[in-house]
């Protein structure tokens, strides 16, 4: 069985041709040819990443992450050219433009889409973008950092201080453009802090 994809008048727009595929973002889909090798086309069926990859693990943002067959793994662009970043042990796909990026001290940072460090790695953990917010970890010390590296420290025992008054307001706009998990943690929070007056 052939995979193709259709318009919403159930008309073929791209022909039945690949083993497997994936939804269409960015106006991209992963697909995989009869050699079992993935790569990206673009709305019109056109390949705009070769089919070289053992596994592709999706894209964002006109970027894609793609693993090769010795498990190294290789950023391109839309127009297949590599992106910049293999000086680090491990890297995941692009959020909001961004992409986490870890070190060989396992410290998290992250990187654009030139492959340009935009937070140098030194926190312990980070999670990807979602909307404007991520979640980070150094130590002990939890926060919700924005696009700009502004932090507002996460604490779930402990009073907050928000003498700048934007405390509330971070988690509130964060809430609305975060998914789960991270809304229930923010959500926690909101109640906590409403709570304080």
């Amino acid at each position: 069985m052939k995979m193709g994809y259709i318009d919403k008048k159930g008309e073929t727009v791209i022909p039945f041709m690949f083993q497997k595929g994936g939804d269409f973002k960015d106006g991209l889909a992963d697909v995989m040819d009869n050699n079992d090798k993935w790569g990206v086309i673009n709305r019109k069926g056109k390949i705009v990443i070769p089919f070289l990859y053992g596994n592709s693990i999706g894209h964002s943002s006109n970027i894609a992450l793609l693993f090769n067959e010795k498990g190294k793994q290789v950023f391109r662009n839309c127009r297949g050219e590599i992106i910049p970043i293999e000086q680090f042990k491990t890297a995941f796909t692009f959020h909001e433009g961004l992409v986490t990026i870890i070190d060989e001290n396992d410290h998290y940072g992250f990187a654009d889409e030139n492959g340009h460090i935009i937070f140098s790695p030194q926190r312990d953990y980070a999670d990807s973008f979602e909307g404007e917010f991520t979640y980070v970890r150094k130590g002990e010390d939890r926060f919700y950092m924005d696009h700009n590296g502004n932090m507002l420290p996460i604490h779930y025992e402990s009073t907050i201080n928000m003498s700048t008054g934007k405390g509330l307001d971070f988690l509130q706009r964060m809430y609305f453009k975060s998914v789960y998990p991270v809304k229930a943690a923010i959500e926690d929070e909101i109640n906590r802090l409403s709570s304080q007056g």
